[in-house]
């Protein structure tokens, strides 16, 4: 039996700015039906894209921190088994923000902010790929 979220508690990673991180080792998540995605070292975050007037409750780096990176490497194509579309990248984030029991009020803020401002990130990130 397995059980869904990340391989380790905390990402061990680098940073020249304190804005972008990058992993410094392998981290596997783990979804509700027993998929794997892999985050291969040196994918980079910069954490969940919270506007600024926001920090203060919903900030960057929260309990949701780990959730943002997977969900920036699937937009970018950083994960094996790649997530293709918008909505598939969307909701493994969802699924991840459960696993790692983001607050349900956290995590249905954060979710809706993907969905209804991400689309120009998707887009920009596989452009780039």
């Amino acid at each position: 039996m397995f059980v869904p979220g990340f391989d380790r508690q905390e990402f061990s990673v680098a940073t020249t700015d304190g804005h972008m991180f990058r992993l410094l080792e392998p981290v596997t998540f783990t979804r509700v039906d027993g998929t794997k995605i892999l985050l291969p070292a040196g994918t980079e975050s910069d954490g969940a894209s919270v506007p600024r007037q926001l920090w203060a409750s919903l900030p960057p780096f929260g309990d949701h921190w780990k959730s943002a990176f997977l969900h920036d490497a699937a937009y970018r194509l950083k994960t094996r088994p790649v997530i293709g579309s918008k909505q598939e990248c969307d909701d493994l984030f969802a699924e991840s923000l459960e696993a790692c029991k983001v607050p349900d009020i956290e995590r249905h803020i954060l979710y809706q902010g993907v969905v209804i401002f991400g689309e120009p990130a998707y887009l920009a990130a596989r452009m780039k790929a």
